[in-house]
């Protein structure tokens, strides 16, 4: 055989073993497809709901308390000295709180949560109760002074644990499912 037809064989040889690396490279990552389309899938439904949900459980919780710090603000000062935005501000948080757990439910019933959606509801049906007990007691503060204001401050500690409770249950739950969805995602 010629030094010419070897190099053609060894070429030849060399092409073929290029061909079947590149044939079982393809077949392999054809294999890991469906893998990698449900990954991607998996990342934008953590992307576009749980965290969203996740952020959305926290502004909750947040609209809360400050509706209590703004509550208790204007108890203490007895809106006097120009301190008498309170009641206001509280207000416009009670709405950023509603407008949050509407967010959230939609959020949560999309991903098919329905005990967070439940959680959701049970904090929306305490809430009204936590603001008006609020705003109560803030207006006798008001009126009254520490006399009359401190006579209504146990109703409202027993609802502002309420509503505490609540939204710490919603957190907790918002949490959960999140942390598992992460660690399925994971695990694959």
């Amino acid at each position: 055989m010629t030094v010419k037809g070897k190099l053609i064989g060894i070429l030849a040889l060399l092409l073929v073993l290029f061909a079947g690396t590149s044939l079982l490279t393809y077949t392999q990552l054809q294999g890991q497809t469906p893998q990698l389309t449900n990954m991607a899938q998996q990342t934008t439904k953590v992307a576009s709901a749980y965290v969203p949900l996740l952020e959305t459980s926290k502004q909750i919780k947040f609209h809360v308390v400050q509706v209590q710090q703004w509550i208790s603000d204007i108890s203490a000062t007895r809106a006097q000295d120009g301190l008498n935005d309170g009641i206001e501000v509280a207000g416009e948080h009670a709405g950023l709180f509603n407008e949050q757990v509407a967010k959230a439910k939609e959020l949560a019933t999309g991903l098919g949560l329905n005990e967070v959606v439940a959680l959701l509801e049970k904090a929306e049906a305490d809430f009204p109760t936590y603001f008006e007990t609020g705003v109560k007691m803030a207006n006798s503060y008001i009126a009254d002074g520490p006399a009359g204001g401190n006579k209504i401050m146990e109703d409202f500690d027993a609802v502002a644990s309420t509503i505490g409770d609540a939204t710490d249950k919603v957190s907790e739950a918002v949490s959960a499912v999140t942390n598992q969805v992460l660690s399925d995602m994971n695990a694959k």
